[in-house]
């Protein structure tokens, strides 16, 4: 399925779209733990890292789906969108958001009545940001899995961050001091309703499908497409235990520490996903490509794109990795020098990207190729395990701890989706393997693309 140059070209594009993103969010991050105070710094991270992870929740599993069903709908139907599909999944994560939303702004006030939150009616429209963030992930994973990968990652991951740091740093020249907390929230939710419009007006025009706001109105018949009902749990249980490892720990941070401590671990949570965006750059393509070849009977182009997938994502994590740790404690002293306390926190975590990067994607696969209810079932028991090793180390190391949980977690999670992986679809993804795929191939005069 994939045009242009096959996975690798995609991947390239969709890299240069992610260092771009990484980039953005380094200054971002920068410039407002330099604006702001430290502590409402740690609010204003906290609600981000939460919202990447309540979005997901919200979302029951309908941004996999899109990235499931979507490429086979076109397959079959080309050139004829699958407004259906796609409607009941838009609806169906509007009403989890809006749930997760008025559960999360419950939370706030029984905190407050506890003594435990400040600024409540603050934060619960900084909470705002959660069901928002939804929408425009639902926007973003269904530009994917139509291959438009500006739509997919410029409007959150780029712009967001760029015009709320547009409208926040006059607001500090001109008070000459840190800006209220209640600013930055209003900007970055602001931005963030703009550019959902923005994207599902270009999405409508430029690729012929509803955005999420038009969905609402049209497209009002039932999917009575089993395969799409019998995977809405087991894909929303597999999405939250995915997102658990890469920002519930910042979310939670707060909650166990405090806001101090929660802007000394975002900080180093957003320095070492620099080591993570290569592998997120792969699977903006590499998931509906898996999910077309394996349901139209094209398995061995599934072992050939795995193998490539993994080798174009581990070697230049490894070079990543490497000037996070020799490097690390100094780039985070750009914030400021009480960040770089965050130094052994970020070397636990770059390694987790380690792991990541050199046992491949077998859950992508797994969710891909209908095998949705073993990821589910891992899914389940690692992320219980990860809350609570997250609880006890806090309480032990600190950050530390809870970055030697994420370690943890993420260690025993891919080496169960690597047996499953193997066991079902009988190969291994882990990046030995996959460079004796690719250097086998080539000797056979085949070259992966």
């Amino acid at each position: 399925m994939a045009k242009g140059g096959g996975i690798g070209k995609l991947a390239g594009k969709s890299f240069l779209l992610r260092v771009t993103a990484a980039g953005m969010t380094y200054v971002f991050v920068v410039i407002m733990a330099r604006i702001m105070d430290v502590k409402d710094f740690g609010v204003v991270g906290t609600i981000m890292s939460g919202s990447l992870f309540f979005s997901v929740v919200g979302c029951v599993g309908q941004r996999m789906a899109l990235l499931r069903f979507v490429p086979l709908e076109l397959e079959k139907n080309p050139g004829q969108p699958p407004t259906a599909l796609i409607a009941n999944a838009f609806r169906l994560a509007l009403i989890g958001n809006f749930l997760v939303y008025l559960i999360l702004v419950l939370a706030v006030v029984i905190g407050q009545q506890m003594g435990k939150v400040e600024n409540a009616s603050l934060i619960a429209f900084g909470l705002l940001i959660v069901p928002l963030t939804g929408i425009i992930d639902m926007q973003a994973h269904l530009a994917r899995s139509y291959k438009s990968l500006f739509l997919a990652i410029m409007p959150k991951d780029i712009l967001w961050r760029l015009f709320s740091l547009m409208l926040v740093v006059p607001v500090f020249f001109v008070l000459g001091e840190a800006i209220p907390l209640w600013v930055a929230l209003v900007a970055l939710f602001a931005v963030l309703v703009i550019l959902i419009v923005g994207q599902g007006i270009v999405m409508q025009k430029y690729l012929g499908v509803p955005s999420f706001i038009g969905s609402m109105i049209s497209g009002r018949e039932a999917l009575s497409d089993p395969a799409w009902k019998k995977s809405r749990v087991p894909f929303l249980v597999s999405s939250v235990a995915a997102q658990s490892l890469t920002s519930m720990d910042a979310a939670l941070v707060g909650l166990f520490l405090g806001p101090h401590a929660a802007a000394i671990y975002f900080s180093a949570n957003r320095l070492a996903l620099m080591a993570s965006f290569f592998a997120q750059s792969m699977n903006v393509v590499f998931a509906p490509e898996v999910s077309g070849n394996f349901h139209t009977g094209k398995k061995e182009e599934v072992r050939a794109t795995t193998a490539r997938a993994t080798a174009v994502v581990f070697w230049p994590t490894v070079v990543v990795v490497a000037v996070l740790f020799l490097g690390g404690k100094t780039i985070l002293s750009l914030l400021g020098p009480a960040y770089s306390e965050g130094y052994q926190t970020l070397s636990l975590l770059v390694l987790s990207s380690l792991v990541n990067a050199a046992v491949g994607a077998p859950e992508v696969i797994l969710n891909m190729c209908g095998f949705e209810k073993y990821t589910m079932r891992v899914g389940v028991v690692t992320t219980t395990l990860a809350v609570i090793l997250i609880y006890v180390f806090s309480l032990m190391y600190g950050i530390e701890g809870i970055a030697a949980a994420v370690l943890i977690t993420t260690i025993l999670r891919k080496i169960i989706m690597y047996y499953l992986c193997y066991v079902n679809l009988g190969f291994r993804t882990d990046i030995y393997s996959s460079m004796e795929i690719i250097l086998k191939d080539r000797r056979k005069g085949r070259r992966i693309k």
